[in-house]
């Protein structure tokens, strides 16, 4: 439950931040927040490794208060940066220093974001394994179990439907930039699995590629610029529309340079409706001549 209320949290901050207008001088410090507060879940991550014992569960865990730890980070350095143009009126606009600060307040809010997300995802990781393994973990305390789901059900309005949606919500990387916001989970929506299966993101797996897809979100009153590999279940909004779509492949060569393959370069076609993306077309052959094209 603890967990559960800190997730809520996290979700508010995200939300706050979504809101957030950019910061371009000094004039626009009223309009943000000097700093964001995180309190870490009651329980340590030490005891939480210490008594349950599962991999996936402690990479996790463990990635959760890494996140938490670098969001304080950039929060402190928000709250620097932000009191120290307070605290210097006579500084200009065109002051190196106080360009440098407003420059740290932007990019916090970038850091923040991303920092977010990823607890989010990694958090309702958690709350889902716990939550399918309790009943048989606890299985004499099965009355107490009882009581903690319909708790959760009415305080946080979690159950085993929503909290694999919102699992699956933030399963898929986030991009900011262009207009393009991360929206936080909206339990007014309604929201469809999907996962990218087939011969052809067998292929992009394998060469350690992901599926990008530009959508708006006409209820949200936004745009979103979501990643995610073949095979990973995301939750998209049933009303978003798909308007781009890409498939990000890895290179092999000097750097390992990245290269985006528009869709419909490989033949393929799109479509979204009730939250699912479908793709189809002759598209293995096509790829393939991409990838020795553009892939070294």
């Amino acid at each position: 439950m603890d967990f559960a209320s800190t997730l809520t949290s996290v979700e508010r901050t995200l939300a706050v931040l979504a809101r957030e207008p950019t910061v371009s001088r000094r004039e626009d410090l009223p309009n943000i927040s000097s700093a964001f507060s995180r309190r870490p879940p009651t329980i340590s991550l030490e005891r939480m490794l210490g008594v349950f014992h599962d991999e996936r569960l402690h990479r996790s865990l463990m990635l959760f208060f890494d996140r938490q730890a670098l969001f304080a980070e950039s929060s402190d350095e928000r709250r620097a940066a932000f009191y120290w143009l307070i605290d210097r009126p006579e500084a200009l606009a065109e002051d190196l220093a106080a360009q440098e600060r407003l420059g740290v307040i932007k990019h916090s809010r970038v850091q923040m974001t991303r920092h977010c997300l990823d607890m989010l995802r990694h958090g309702y990781e958690v709350i889902e394994h716990l939550f399918d393994r309790a009943g048989q973990t606890f299985a004499p305390m099965r009355s107490d179990f009882a009581e903690t789901r319909a708790f959760l059900k009415s305080r946080y309005g979690l159950d085993s439907e929503t909290i694999r949606l919102r699992r699956a919500y933030y399963s898929a990387e986030r991009i900011e930039g262009d207009g393009v916001q991360a929206a936080p989970f909206d339990p007014d929506l309604g929201y469809g699995l999907t996962s990218w299966e087939g011969p052809l993101a067998d292929e992009v797996a394998a060469r350690g590629g992901c599926l990008l897809l530009r959508l708006e979100s006409p209820s949200q009153d936004c745009r979103l610029l979501l990643s995610f590999s073949p095979e990973t279940e995301v939750a998209l909004p049933c009303n978003a529309r798909v308007v781009g779509a890409h498939v990000y492949l890895r290179g092999s060569g000097a750097g390992g340079v990245h290269h985006a393959v528009e869709l419909e370069q490989l033949g393929v076609t799109r479509s979204h409706a009730v939250g699912h993306v479908r793709l189809e077309g002759p598209s293995l052959t096509r790829l393939r001549d991409v990838l020795r094209e553009h892939v070294q």
